[in-house]
């Protein structure tokens, strides 16, 4: 729903409906509206509303409006005026022109007789208006535009008319309320009838209530809409005072406002010839005013009445009764005073402190009590403290209290001395809803089920420390707090900070929950994957590599589903470069490199990521052998009877130890071997 807090007309016609009277001639283009924007007793803003209806361009040459005695023109825009009564109005150059089915406003304030409502001030237009019929007559809906759900109230509905009318007009409401006719009342003016009829309407739900007359002999149609607000809508007033008043002793009166949305006054009326001063008053808030009046008052029972107001009307008045007793003599009464206090939040423990005195040392008891404020009334007392003393001068009462419904309470000390003689002090708090706050979680919504998932859970809340939270998953899964930590205050609010480490034994959707106390709940899915999911990688290399030799490293990602990324670590003190890659299947990746190295052993690693942010890390060393001269490779054959090595490249013609090995020339037979000196 919208705010309740609408332009409102201040004067006594507020609750009247602005007419709209709309005049058509099929045989111009020109279609004219006159309407009265807003009213106030005295004047009125009003316009001419013209509206080309036809399929060629219009150039407007001036209008004319006639109005009933006592009307006259102030101020114009939109257009030049000349005349009196008929008014000529002439368009500016820039909306003089209009082109198929646009329309143009010229705006005006008019000074209207004092008292009269706007539907008998209609006048007759003509110029480019002229040739439209003139209305038989005007009907309006007076009623309220604002009221409370379960209120009655009145609904008017005036009719005027060049002759007496032959019937009733009918009344309507969508949606539907239950309403009665009441009366009617009749009278003649310058030859015309004007009718009241006067309906009675109870309003069970809150909403927007649309009214409509109809007055089917001539045409005439009228509406009105009215919204109707729930109770709590309406302000509320409550007081406080000491429960012992003395005749001639001052005493303090405070009184409470308060409203949904926004106070306009708060009154206090005291009895005839008492007089009441205002000592302090907090408006600080617009929905909460606190005024605070001392005055006395002689012995016997007395009236004072309150009243909150609000600026839609609501109010609501109370009566209190003040009962004085006579002045007790020298005796001085204890006294208790309530100095910590403030208002508070649901599921809160908050803190009472309260000062009892007295002067003569002679406390015998003090009683700290909390109630429940309910339509002004106290309900649902509580007592927190109960305690009796011996000779006591000067006590502090202090307890805690733990809060859970909203809402409004009064918190009253009673210290009572030996004598009978009492002191009382009470003020005033609200228990807030619980609001504002929320929780929120960090971490992966999809894990390898063999991987331990750091989950954090966020709760925050702008005006307390949440409370602590819990995590439960469903189905069952091991979760270890790991940390925890809190922060805020200061106007940034507050939060508290929990991490868990989750072990999941099984593939399968699970559900995390968080919870804390005076917060809405709020829940996490995660899908744990079995480890086939997971991304593979490998890196080959030739079984030996020399030194400066270049060779080919060739990297190898696979997955079940999508590959996303692959990337290749090495040493930044060597150079490698990519040579080709294969990203010819979502699943099977080969990116080939080259380069040469220095002896030594290298690591090498690469890090695969997949379509679902799961990654796998594979590392490999290499080893870079340094370059020696090794015995050739050498064929055995049978030589006269000897076996004897031959040379492998057939280029030695007789016997000779060349490289550690006997090679003889032109021989091919054998199986290869190695042979040393």
């Amino acid at each position: 729903m919208t705010s309740r807090y609408l332009p409102r007309i201040n004067s006594i016609f507020k609750w009247f409906t602005l007419p709209t009277l709309l005049l058509t001639s099929f045989a111009q283009a020109v279609e004219c509206e006159w309407q009265y924007i807003s009213q106030w007793n005295g004047g009125a803003t009003a316009e001419i509303q013209a509206t080309n209806n036809s399929d060629a361009v219009v150039d407007l040459d001036h209008f004319t409006a006639e109005f009933p005695g006592g009307v006259t023109v102030q101020h114009v825009w939109n257009a030049s005026v000349s005349g009196s009564n008929p008014y000529t109005f002439i368009p500016s150059d820039w909306n003089a022109q209009l082109q198929p089915g646009a329309g143009m406003v010229v705006g005006m304030q008019v000074s209207t007789p004092s008292g009269v409502p706007a539907s008998e001030n209609i006048p007759v237009l003509g110029g480019d208006c002229s040739d439209q019929p003139v209305p038989e007559g005007s009907l309006s809906i007076a009623a309220k535009d604002k009221v409370l759900a379960g209120s009655a109230d009145d609904i008017t509905v005036t009719l005027v008319t060049p002759s007496l009318p032959s019937s009733q007009p009918l009344l309507s409401v969508s949606p539907y309320a239950e309403y009665s006719y009441m009366s009617s009342t009749g009278g003649s003016n310058d030859a015309r009838y004007i009718m009241g009829y006067y309906y009675r309407v109870s309003y069970d739900n809150p909403g927007t209530y649309l009214w409509r007359a109809e007055y089917e002999q001539s045409e005439l149609v009228a509406e009105h809409s009215v919204e109707v607000f729930p109770v709590t809508a309406r302000p509320t007033v409550s007081y406080q005072m000491p429960e012992l008043i003395y005749a001639g002793q001052p005493f303090s009166l405070t009184i409470i406002g308060e409203d949904t949305e926004l106070l306009e006054s708060l009154t206090l009326t005291p009895p005839s010839g008492a007089e009441f001063s205002l000592q302090s008053s907090d408006h600080q808030s617009d929905t909460l005013w606190r005024d605070v009046y001392v005055g006395e008052l002689p012995e016997g029972e007395h009236l004072i009445f309150i009243e909150a107001k609000d600026p839609d009307g609501f109010f609501q008045k109370k009566q209190v009764t003040v009962n004085v007793l006579p002045f007790g003599g020298d005796n001085t009464p204890p006294v208790a005073d309530i100095y910590f206090f403030a208002d508070f939040t649901a599921n809160d423990t908050v803190s009472f402190r309260a000062a009892i005195t007295d002067a003569e040392n002679n406390i015998a008891n003090a009683r700290m009590m909390i109630f429940q404020i309910v339509d002004g009334a106290r309900v649902n007392p509580q007592e927190i403290i109960n305690r009796d003393y011996d000779d006591t001068g000067d006590e502090i009462l202090f307890a805690s209290w733990a809060t859970s419904m909203a809402g409004a309470y009064e918190l009253e000390v009673i210290v009572t001395d030996a004598d009978g003689e009492r002191g009382v002090d009470t003020a005033s708090f609200t228990v807030a809803e619980d609001e504002g706050g929320s929780i929120s979680f960090s971490g992966s919504e999809k894990v390898i089920v063999d991987t331990r998932q750091s989950v954090g859970v966020f709760a925050y809340h702008p005006t307390r420390i949440p409370y602590e939270h819990s995590l439960s998953i469903e189905p069952y899964a091991r979760a270890n707090r790991t940390s925890s930590s809190s922060s805020g205050g200061g106007g940034e609010g507050y939060t508290r900070i929990y991490f868990y480490e989750i072990a999941y034994d099984y593939p399968g959707t699970y559900l995390l929950t968080a919870t804390s106390a005076g917060l809405d709940p709020v829940e996490k899915r995660v899908e744990v994957f079995p480890v086939s999911a997971r991304p593979t990688a490998r890196i080959e290399v030739p079984e030996n590599i020399y030194e400066n030799q270049e060779f080919t490293l060739t990297v190898i990602a696979e997955d079940t589903e999508a590959l996303e990324s692959v990337f290749l670590s090495y040493p930044s003190d060597i150079e490698f470069t990519l040579q080709s890659k294969d990203y010819s299947s979502d699943t099977y990746w080969v990116e080939t490199y080259t380069g040469a190295l220095n002896v030594g052993t290298y690591n090498f690693s690469v890090r695969v990521e997949d379509s679902d942010s799961f990654t796998w890390w594979v590392n490999r060393s290499v080893e870079v052998k340094p370059v020696v001269d090794e015995p050739p490779e050498v064929l055995w054959c049978d030589w006269f009877g000897y076996d004897v090595p031959v040379c492998e490249d057939h280029s030695l013609t007789d016997f000779q130890w060349i490289n550690d090995a006997l090679c003889i020339g032109y021989q091919t037979c054998g199986e290869s071997r190695n042979f040393s000196r």
